[in-house]
């Protein structure tokens, strides 16, 4: 059998062929580097992974820079006491439901300021954070816990970013008593807010028809409200009746025999209010009297939200509304008639 000799030619081919593309390889990869505008086409075709807005002009879902709210749980909770019966949603941390114990329609039906499943109440705290994100509290969901002050009773919703940073809506209810202690605070969060843009605060509520007649019930809907050093006013009659005023320390939802009122402590610095007649504008309809809505200017304290606040859910009564000594005898007309106490 005859033995191959070694090919030495191709041998020392195939070792040029190498040591010219080593040479070449070296040569491109120094233009490279010695090269600033290749550098730069080449950082220019990184994807830009910044937030874009949408459609709505509304910023998308990415993290807020200085921290993203947990999510919290999704429950709805009874809070009560002898008098009323709230039932409260963690999420939005609103009041879904308003059920006032004592007392009857005409047609012995419940009644309720707000109903549960039927959108006709909602609260809605709006602010923007730093990174240009515009956040509403109506669609985040809120931790809630529950403890006792005393003999009161205390329910905390918080949305949190961290162990010592939080948004928390509180509420705070005494026995036998138709008015509820309501708190918005921040805390740590000021790095969070956007503080140049100012948060708002929406309230709407749609009145119930709750006796034979419309027209008579409906007359004594609207909105009335305390403004400035103790002037109050209301919003009239009209097809749609608004009014705009600096601190504004009461918006009091006036319905014939029952009333909504939101008081603070520290007057809002501007609140649009805006009242719609439903029943003038739909014949068919036999439910609403009115649409209430206030559009509610807030401040920052120190980079961070603190407003101490009531909230009252009863009848329209003068001697009721007169005990809280907050110039609330204001709100109502007197005259009575078609509901009975249980």
């Amino acid at each position: 059998m005859e033995q191959k000799s070694i090919d030495w030619k191709s041998i020392v081919g195939m070792g040029l062929i190498f040591i010219i593309l080593m040479y070449w390889f070296s040569q491109n990869q120094a233009d490279v580097e010695a090269n600033p505008e290749t550098t730069t086409e080449t950082s220019a075709s990184t994807p830009d992974t910044t937030p874009q807005l949408t459609s709505n002009n509304e910023p998308t879902t990415a993290p807020i820079s200085n921290g993203v709210f947990q999510a919290g749980s999704n429950e709805v909770i009874t809070f009560e006491n002898d008098l009323i019966q709230f039932k409260i949603d963690s999420k939005g941390a609103l009041i879904q439901e308003a059920l006032l114990k004592s007392y009857k329609t005409y047609d012995s039906l419940p009644v309720y300021l707000a109903k549960p499943n039927e959108k006709d109440h909602q609260l809605d705290l709006v602010f923007v954070t730093n990174d240009g994100r515009k956040m509403h509290t109506k669609d985040m969901s809120f931790t809630p816990s529950q403890s006792m002050n005393g003999a009161n009773k205390v329910l905390s919703f918080k949305a949190n970013v961290g162990p010592s940073q939080f948004l928390e809506f509180r509420y705070e209810l005494q026995p036998k008593n138709y008015m509820m202690d309501f708190t918005i605070r921040s805390q740590g969060l000021s790095q969070t807010f956007n503080t140049a843009d100012a948060p708002q605060l929406n309230w709407e509520m749609l009145a119930y028809k709750r006796s034979k007649g419309m027209d008579n019930e409906n007359r004594y809907t609207e909105i009335k409200f305390e403004y400035g050093d103790g002037s109050d006013d209301y919003t009239g009659q009209g097809a749609e009746a608004d009014e705009e005023e600096d601190k504004v320390s009461y918006i009091a939802y006036k319905q014939h025999f029952f009333t909504s009122i939101l008081l603070t402590d520290t007057p809002f610095k501007k609140a649009k209010l805006i009242s719609e007649n439903i029943a003038s504008q739909d014949d068919e309809q036999d439910t609403y009297t009115k649409k209430f809505n206030s559009q509610i200017e807030l401040e920052y304290t120190g980079g961070e939200l603190a407003y101490n606040m009531d909230w009252y859910f009863g009848p329209t009564d003068y001697d009721i509304l007169d005990g809280y000594d907050r110039n609330l005898d204001e709100v109502v007309d007197l005259g009575w008639g078609n509901f009975w106490m249980d």
